[in-house]
C-alpha cells in the first residue's frame, strides 16, 4: 500500500456455537454461513480457527448469500428439554424408518 492512503476495515459480527467432544476438542460451528466449522485443543484456538474459517466462507460466498447473512438476526440460544422416554433402543418408534433426518439451524439436514 502506498504510503499516505488509508485502508477501510469492514467487520462482520457472527455468533457461533461452541461444544465440547468426547476427547476434549472445541467444536464451533457459525451457523450464518454454510458448512463454516472448526476446532481447536482450546477456546483461544477454536475462536482463531473460526475467524479464518469465516474469512474464507465470506470470500466464497455469492453476493445473494453475503446478503442472507447480513439480514439474519440471531435472536439467542435456547435450551430445549425434550422427553424422549418413549423412543426404543434402537432409535425409531411406531415403525419409522430407521434412517432419519434432524435439519439443524442454518445446517443441510443430517441423516442418522
Amino acid at each position: 500500500m502506498a504510503a499516505g492512503s488509508a485502508r477501510s476495515t469492514r467487520t462482520l459480527e457472527v455468533f457461533a456455537i461452541v461444544e465440547q467432544d468426547e476427547d476434549g476438542w472445541y467444536v464451533g460451528e457459525v451457523p450464518q454461513l454454510e458448512g463454516c466449522y472448526a476446532q481447536g485443543r482450546t477456546l483461544d484456538e477454536l475462536m482463531a480457527n473460526l475467524k479464518e474459517v469465516v474469512q474464507l466462507c465470506w470470500e466464497l460466498a455469492s453476493p445473494e448469500e453475503r446478503l442472507d447473512v447480513l439480514r439474519t438476526r440471531v435472536v439467542g440460544l435456547q435450551r430445549l428439554v425434550v422427553d424422549v422416554s418413549s423412543a426404543t433402543a434402537s432409535g425409531t418408534s411406531g415403525g419409522a424408518s430407521s434412517a432419519r433426518s434432524c435439519v439443524t439451524w442454518g445446517s443441510p439436514a443430517r441423516s442418522f
